[in-house]
């Protein structure tokens, strides 16, 4: 059970004064609802400013990380130690300026189905600022940077929105982010690859994806003071290295969604994939004609077989295979698990299945990003495990099963190569633990090495050692 209603947490870096004042304003305009306030500091501050501060904010959770290692890590670092059912991201510039806070936790709990919310935001000025946003395009991007730095405000934004409405977005800033810790359960924490810029962005994408709503909420408004740092006099060589930060996070940005890499899936590992599947795709498309002939001549019936699996996350996506299973094999049990000498296995399937060479089509998953070479076998959403007559056991049912499905499921990999084909289910996930814990680029070169060694070998269906 929640401790406090809601959970402020406040990244800072060398701004006390900022942060002082955000604290005030909290403590004026909070004070009806149960709360806690976490600072996760990435200054460097010696043993006596620390014991200053946290005499000075008594009241306040102090996280110092010892180093300047990112927004996103920070945040994240508060994150986990808060225990509110609702969190708040603040920037230490920013200042409450109405008791509206308790509305907003009202509204998140009538509306289950919301991930992120994001108030009105106001300069020092009154002015009101672009919270709100469409996806970032490289053009959008482009222009805002010329803007930013030319201190203008984004006019086109501006006007294209109407800031007075309630509405579902894109993304919100990350300068004051209301966000449900049931949504972060799910989705998981900010990306971290990420040092400064774009993680909001791409954290309310993900939350999308995972079937939350991002909503505007002008009904709050919020002063956030950053226009006017970027008023004051700044050194070209800062405005460089900002720029750069602004285009470093962008690129990586766009790999990310372009590529579709993985919250814990490295753009290198991605790359790999696409490299290897698109050269696997070109170099085995002989064999794939000789195999698609040998199915027709055998039985007349279909070339290729789709199948619902078990993507990262629990998502659902349809693989492509050879089909090697005789037609309407699964009309009468269903999908269980295949075992040795199975009366559904025709004869070009045995050869198939023994080489793994059914499985080629799924490089045109890995290549679309719904695999990986390497990671836990791709779990069919209705499959059990048969322990006996008519002991069936639900894949849902074997322990840690979330665990294992937070990671894209491979074409190969150390369940797979290491334990024979009709193992049992539970023996197969703590392998796929073991990998998860283990993984490595040069581990995931040793499992496809050996992937081949017992595709010649001809082993893939061996209850045996494969190895």
């Amino acid at each position: 059970m929640a401790q406090f209603d809601i959970s402020f947490i406040i990244v800072e870096y060398y701004c006390i004064e900022d942060l002082r004042n955000c604290i005030i304003s909290i403590e004026e305009k909070c004070a009806e609802i149960s709360h806690e306030i976490i600072v996760s500091s990435n200054s460097v501050y010696s043993s006596q400013k620390k014991a200053y501060l946290l005499d000075e904010f008594s009241g306040v959770k102090w996280i110092f990380n010892g180093k300047n290692e990112g927004f996103a890590k920070a945040a994240n670092r508060g994150i986990k130690e808060s225990s509110a059912k609702y969190l708040l991201l603040l920037n230490p510039d920013t200042r409450l300026i109405d008791n509206r806070i308790s509305q907003m936790l009202k509204y998140g709990e009538n509306n289950p189905d919301i991930g992120i919310i994001g108030p009105k935001l106001i300069d020092i000025n009154g002015n009101v600022q672009d919270s709100c946003r469409p996806f970032i395009t490289p053009y959008m991007f482009a222009s805002r940077v010329v803007d930013r730095f030319s201190h203008k405000i984004n006019e086109e934004i501006l006007d294209l929105t109407d800031y007075n409405r309630i509405q579902c977005v894109d993304w919100v800033s990350g300068a004051c982010m209301f966000v449900r810790r049931k949504g972060i359960e799910k989705v998981g924490l900010m990306d971290e690859r990420y040092f400064l810029y774009m993680e909001d962005m791409d954290w309310c994408r993900r939350f999308w994806k995972s079937g939350f709503k991002v909503v505007y909420w002008p009904n709050m408004v919020v002063r956030h003071d950053a226009s006017r740092r970027s008023s004051t006099s700044i050194s070209r060589r800062r405005i460089n290295k900002t720029a750069w930060i602004h285009f470093s996070s962008y690129f990586k940005y766009l790999l990310k969604v372009s590529l579709r890499i993985g919250e814990e899936e490295t753009f290198f590992k991605r790359i790999f994939d696409i490299f290897l599947s698109a050269v696997g795709i070109v170099g085995s498309f002989p064999l794939w004609l000789l195999i698609a002939f040998l199915i027709w001549l055998e039985d007349g019936g279909p070339i290729f077989h789709k199948q619902e699996r078990i993507g990262k996350n629990g998502q659902i996506f349809q693989i492509l295979k050879f089909r090697s299973m005789v037609k309407d094999a699964e009309k009468a049990l269903g999908p269980v698990q295949a075992k040795e000498n199975d009366p559904r296995v025709g004869r070009v399937g045995r050869a198939l299945r023994a080489t793994a060479m059914d499985e080629l089509p799924q490089l045109i998953n890995i290549l679309k990003g719904d695999m990986s070479f390497v990671g836990p076998r791709a779990l069919r959403p209705e499959e059990v495990e048969v322990r006996g007559n008519p002991d069936t056991k639900s894949m849902k049912e074997i322990p840690r099963y979330r665990e294992r499905v937070a990671v894209k499921p491979g074409l190969t990999g150390l369940a797979q190569v290491h334990l024979p084909t009709d193992a049992p289910r539970k023996k197969k996930f703590r392998y796929d633990l073991l990998y998860r814990k283990k993984q490595s680029f040069w581990l995931d070169l040793k499992l496809i090495f050996l992937s081949f060694l017992i595709t010649f070998g001809g082993k893939w269906e061996s209850r045996g050692k494969k190895i």
